[in-house]
Order: C-alpha cells, then sequence, then structure tokens
C-alpha cells in the first residue's frame, strides 16, 4: 500500500464515521506506525511531523508523538536500535520460584455473527 492509497482509506474511514456517528471509537485514538529502527529515520521522520512533538519513552520503545487534535499518530522505535543505554546502578532481583499449577487451555467457537452465512447480502459477509 502506498502512502496516497493509505490516505485515501483514512477519508473512507473518516466518510464512515461522519454517516454513522454513532459507531464505537478507537479506544486510544491513535495510529500507530512502526517505521526502520535507525537513528536516521527518527530524524527523518522528526523533521517530516513538523511543529511540536512529544517524544516519549515507553518500556523498550521510542516514541514520537504528533497531536492531530485529538487523534494522535505516533511513530514507534526500538529503543535498543535509535538510542545509547548506559548503566546508571545496579539494583538486586531477588529468586522467585513459581509453583507448578495447570492453566487451562481454551479455544473459541464463535458462530456466525449475523445468522446463516448463505442467506446474507454478500456485502456483509465478506
Amino acid at each position: 500500500m502506498t502512502a496516497l492509497e493509505y490516505a485515501a482509506a483514512l477519508r473512507r474511514i473518516a466518510d464512515f464515521y461522519e454517516q454513522h456517528q454513532d459507531f464505537p471509537l478507537q479506544y486510544l485514538p491513535s495510529i500507530e506506525v512502526f517505521p526502520d529502527d535507525t537513528r536516521e529515520e527518527v530524524v527523518r521522520i522528526a523533521r517530516v511531523l513538523g511543529g511540536y512533538v512529544t517524544k516519549k519513552a515507553d518500556g523498550h520503545l521510542l516514541v514520537l508523538v504528533k497531536d492531530f487534535g485529538g487523534v494522535s499518530l505516533r511513530v514507534l522505535f526500538a529503543r535498543s536500535a535509535v538510542c545509547e543505554s548506559r548503566v546508571v546502578g545496579v539494583r538486586h532481583v531477588e529468586e522467585r520460584v513459581v509453583p507448578a499449577h495447570d492453566v487451562e487451555e481454551v479455544e473459541w467457537d464463535c458462530g456466525p455473527i449475523l445468522g446463516d452465512p448463505e442467506q446474507l447480502p454478500r456485502e456483509a459477509v465478506s
């Protein structure tokens, strides 16, 4: 998919929401992008985003965030690839032994959501 095709698809989603204003919203209103994990790409992306961009550390990720009026574009990089680590201290971790135990293995059977797929209009099941 090209950037132009992606933009067109986002516009179709926006049109859908305008037509179905009672449709549930995304839990976290953001789009996450995972580009190449290079320092050069971080710099390039930050320049392309322009304006006010927030840089966050999130676990093993470096995240650049640009807000577009309530929906954010989050660009995620592996910190180990684009940042330098340095040891700032040492902490002791106590041994933890997990007792043997059983874990259920489950499968889910959801069945047809809208009834028999053979009796529905084609666009309802595709």
